[in-house]
């Protein structure tokens, strides 16, 4: 990972985990596929807040 890509993933697990953005955002900010996002997020440990908005949000 190049340091453009870590300071965007950098950004976007701080503003997880402050509850700023949702996984799609994150996802968004950093390129990476929503699936492949909840697999690091969850491997460093953090707590994903999944709801039944983002749950719609993805299906539409």
């Amino acid at each position: 990972m190049d340091n453009e890509h870590k300071s965007e993933m950098n950004a976007a697990t701080k503003l997880y985990k402050e509850g700023k953005i949702t996984l799609r955002e994150a996802s968004d900010i950093t390129g990476i596929p929503l699936r492949d996002i909840l697999h690091k997020f969850s491997k460093m440990g953090l707590y994903i807040r999944y709801d039944e908005d983002e749950l719609k949000e993805d299906i539409e």
